[in-house]
Order: structure tokens, then sequence, then C-alpha cells
């Protein structure tokens, strides 16, 4: 069974352009972070997933 890994970075938020360490906060997305997040739906490199961590 082949294992495919695919790393997916967060949507801008204003904690990026501050260049402070997130992770632990539920921030909304930037207008920018919006659009990553869409184009990312629309080109997602795999048809299912069998979890996600």
């Amino acid at each position: 069974m082949l294992t495919k890994v695919v790393l997916i970075r967060h949507g801008e938020t204003n904690w990026n352009l501050e260049h402070r360490l997130q992770g632990w906060s539920d921030l909304p997305l930037l207008p920018r972070g919006e659009r990553q997040a869409t184009l990312l739906k629309e080109h997602f490199p795999l048809e299912s997933l069998d979890a996600i961590y």
C-alpha cells in the first residue's frame, strides 16, 4: 500500500503579517487567506482522504 502525505499550510491571517506564532488560536482568515483556501479546494491533489492530522 502506498502512503501519500500532503502538507498544507493554513491560509493567511493577521498574525502572519505580525510574524506571530500560530496554531493555538482560531483566527479568521484575511481575504488573501480565503482566496488561498479556495484555490486549495479547486486544486487539491487527491480525490479522497483516509485521515487528517
